[in-house]
C-alpha cells in the first residue's frame, strides 16, 4: 500500500477522481487502464461510472491482488473490470512501440474481455 490501499500510482483516489472528471465516462464507456497496478483506477471507474474496464499489468502480483480486491466489489459491478498479466515477449514489444508514439493513449477500448 503506497498511495492507498488499492493503488501504487502517485495520489491515489484523490488523483483518481480528478482525471475521471474530465473524461466523458458512462455505463456505455469501456476503458483500457495500461499499467493498472493493483487495480485501483479501474474499480473507481466501473464503481462510479459503472463503465468496462480492461486493467492490464506487467506484474502478475499486481494482477493477483487486483483480483483478490475485485472480490470485494459488488457483485453486480464485478463483471465489469476484467485485469490480466501482458508477459508475452512479442506483444511488449508492440505495446512498448504503441505507447512510445502515443498510439494508445487516451482511448476507449472494446472488444471481446466483456460480456
Amino acid at each position: 500500500m503506497i498511495f492507498g490501499r488499492k493503488f501504487v500510482s502517485t495520489g491515489g483516489i484523490s488523483t483518481t477522481e480528478e482525471f475521471t472528471k474530465l473524461l466523458d465516462l458512462n455505463e456505455n464507456s469501456y476503458v483500457l487502464d495500461l499499467g493498472c497496478g493493483l487495480g485501483g483506477s479501474a474499480f473507481f471507474m466501473a464503481e462510479n461510472y459503472s463503465s468496462k474496464v480492461l486493467g492490464i499489468d506487467l506484474s502478475s502480483n499486481m494482477i493477483a491482488r487486483a483480483n483478490d480486491y475485485k472480490k470485494e466489489m459488488e457483485e453486480h459491478l464485478r463483471h465489469n473490470v476484467t485485469v490480466i498479466c501482458f508477459i508475452l515477449h512479442a506483444s511488449l514489444h508492440i505495446l512498448n512501440k504503441c505507447l512510445s508514439s502515443g498510439g494508445i493513449s487516451n482511448r476507449r477500448y472494446h472488444g471481446t474481455f466483456f460480456s
